[in-house]
């Protein structure tokens, strides 16, 4: 078993990402699928990799040469919601205090992972910690119009 080297799994998920794109449009994009892209290009790469998904409500747990690493995922595609007859309605994935708080929670949770009942009394520390933040904007969205959010 060797070290993953997470941005080289990275670069290989955008690729099969890109791939998928001209197949399934965007907005049909979820986190999960963007882990299974990851652990599949990761497993292609490494494939002696121990993998957990969901893991003690991390999105991740991975076993290299070095031991356990964890990671979050944050995925957010900023799209239309469209009713039943297929009209425009309010934005989704956006910039936004719900959107915001979410991060922190997930920065904090690979904080205190140490701190929890499975981190103290597993006797392994994890070794690595990372969050992987996808974002893309819908070419729906008009030049300009961003919305931005200040927390």
């Amino acid at each position: 078993m060797i070290k993953v080297n997470v941005p080289d799994v990275l670069r290989r998920t955008w690729g099969q990402f890109s791939d998928e794109l001209s197949r399934t449009p965007l907005p049909h994009f979820t986190e999960s699928v963007f882990r299974f892209l990851f652990v599949r290009s990761m497993l292609e790469l490494y494939p002696d990799t121990r993998c957990e998904t969901e893991w003690q409500r991390c999105d991740l747990l991975f076993f290299d040469s070095i031991g356990p690493s964890i990671i979050e995922f944050k995925f957010y595609v900023h799209s239309r919601h469209k009713d039943f007859a297929g009209n425009h309605r309010g934005w989704k994935g956006g910039a936004g205090k719900k959107n915001f708080e979410e991060f922190c929670g997930c920065v904090q949770k690979l904080v205190n992972l140490d701190n929890l009942r499975w981190g103290r009394d597993c006797g392994v520390n994890v070794k690595n910690r990372y969050l992987i933040l996808a974002y893309a904007n819908t070419s729906e969205r008009k030049k300009g119009s961003i919305r931005h959010y200040r927390g």
